[in-house]
């Protein structure tokens, strides 16, 4: 890994972040076997996989208020700048006395830029947003260069600078390969801001090693970019997950007319990497995004109309309905004994049919941990008594045996292997008409 310079500024808050994760960080030696790189590459631009019947999906999401997800560069730093000047940097501001900050390029000028096109649908937020498998913000900053005054104070401002951050981290669920990606795109300049050198440097803390990084010294014209990248990875441990932050960029503002720097930073919310599923490769993904598994009740009619009713009635699973989400169990002992309370030997099996159980066996809301079992009319199950709706009921049916058994494979191979859903993680079920 590379270390961040020795400049006052985001430098210390840098620190401050190691320090408050209790992260050590190591000297960046270069790049590592660039295979890595361009398998990472390579599978990033391949199509994803499809199954029929199901997709995953996941609802863009704000980051959530964590210790863990500090953005470095918040508020306004100051730094020396050398011949009686200093700059100061605020980041996070959205509106000035000019209207002129989170101004986004116009159309023309974003269309190449390494950004989701959620990223750019949802603007300058001053924050960051994220799908499973992928990190996005664009923050507003300012840059001012301005006298000191005889006292140290602040004195005349001779020149200012706009900016947004385009910051974007991609993952995937079957590497621990990660992408980080800065752009710096000035928005308005006047003054001794004008020409303004822009340059950063990446560090990563363990458990995150950084393989590559680049971000040279660039003079970006109005709505043109200075930008950077970097390469990191996580060392899996077999049978082991670990919350893993993201690269922290140390960005740095020069004027023309000062020697020294002012800088501030950019840092992501982390990832979490495992190697917890047998038979597949470990990988990373956001864990504060939850995930959804979408059947399609044109394949699974029967499945999907049972999981539909069921929902309807109150049952946990659907984010359309509200109703919260499920949470993976993956105990085998505790999985069977909800098939076996939901779905005894007892209840007879019409030809061609089987017993399905919502919510699934896989779940912590299973029917060994739910109240009273309820069923329909069309389930061809005879109950002991007529439970009164619930949410934590459990419903059981008997539908075509082969949706039954395709339902649940496809909900191992759409949702809980390539989100890389584990014990205690929160997913949702829907049904698409």
């Amino acid at each position: 890994m590379r270390a961040a310079s020795s400049r006052i500024g985001a430098v210390a808050i840098a620190a401050l972040i190691g320090a408050v994760l209790g992260l050590p960080q190591a000297a960046f030696a270069g790049p590592e076997d660039p295979s890595q790189i361009e398998e990472f590459n390579s599978r990033v631009a391949a199509p994803a996989d499809t199954e029929p019947g199901a997709t995953a999906h996941s609802e863009v999401t704000p980051a959530p208020a964590d210790p863990q997800l500090l953005r470095g560069g918040s508020g306004e730093q100051f730094s020396p700048l050398g011949g009686g000047l200093r700059g100061c940097i605020t980041i996070g501001h959205a509106v000035d006395l000019k209207g002129r900050a989170g101004i986004i390029a116009p159309s023309e000028q974003i269309a190449d830029l390494p950004v989701p096109e959620w990223c750019l649908d949802l603007g300058v937020t001053e924050t960051y947003y994220a799908d499973r498998s992928s990190i996005c913000g664009i923050l507003s900053g300012e840059f001012v260069v301005e006298e000191t005054s005889s006292s140290g104070g602040p004195g005349a401002i001779i020149g200012s600078m706009n900016f947004n951050i385009y910051h974007y981290v991609q993952l995937l669920s079957d590497m621990t390969v990660f992408y980080n990606k800065l752009s710096v795109s000035p928005s308005y300049a006047w003054g001794a801001a004008v020409g303004t050198e822009i340059s950063a440097t990446a560090t990563c803390w363990s458990p995150c090693d950084l393989m590559s990084a680049s971000f040279p010294v660039q003079v970006p014209a109005l709505h043109a970019r200075a930008e950077g990248e970097a390469y990191a990875e996580w060392d899996p441990v077999p049978g082991e997950s670990a919350y893993v932050p993201t690269v922290f960029w140390d960005i740095s503002f020069r004027a023309q007319i000062g020697p020294n720097t002012a800088a501030t930073g950019a840092y992501a919310p982390g990832m979490r990497c495992d190697d917890m599923f047998s038979h597949m490769q470990p990988g990373c993904v956001v864990p504060w995004v939850t995930p959804s598994i979408e059947y399609d009740a044109a394949t699974l009619p029967e499945f999907a109309a049972h999981v539909y009713q069921a929902q309807l009635s109150g049952l946990a699973g659907s984010r359309t309905l509200d109703t919260g989400p499920l949470t993976r169990l993956t105990d085998e002992t505790l999985r069977d004994l909800n098939r076996a309370e939901a779905c005894p030997a007892s209840y007879p099996r019409p030809s061609g049919k089987s017993c399905d159980e919502y919510p699934f066996a896989s779940t912590w809301e299973g029917a060994l941990f739910a109240q009273e079992p309820q069923t329909y009319s069309w389930c061809q199950i005879e109950l002991p008594a007529v439970a009164p709706p619930h949410p934590r009921n459990y419903s059981v049916c008997m539908i075509d045996a082969l949706e039954n058994s395709y339902a649940g494979s496809l909900l191992e191979a759409v949702l809980y292997r390539p989100k890389r859903v584990l014990e205690w993680d929160p997913f949702y079920v829907e049904v698409i008409f």
